[in-house]
């Protein structure tokens, strides 16, 4: 798992097996970890931004909080090759 506010790597630091703790934190910029920004789930089209359903309405995605279909993500290099790729496509929009 890749920490979304430092990119530092945390596989060291985290449970190999089991639930992530929600007080657990990075130990570079010492953020939440188990926060939407950190979960596979984490969707910035999605309703709620969360492809999980059932998941709880969290409001502020950069907190720690108790949703019980937390499972960690890859960071947000996904979300940030998305935005690029809207970006783009947008300017696309407007070429001669």
């Amino acid at each position: 798992m890749i920490c979304h506010f430092c990119q530092t790597d945390l596989s060291q630091i985290l449970p190999e097996r089991g639930a992530i703790p929600r007080y657990a934190s990075c130990p570079k910029c010492h953020r939440d970890v188990k926060v939407c920004l950190n979960c596979r789930h984490f969707d910035r089209a999605s309703y709620n931004e969360c492809r999980e359903t059932s998941a709880p309405r969290v409001t502020d995605k950069e907190k720690a909080n108790h949703c019980d279909f937390f499972q960690p993500g890859s960071g947000n290099q996904s979300h940030k090759n998305e935005d690029k790729k809207v970006q783009k496509d947008f300017n696309q929009l407007f070429k001669s």
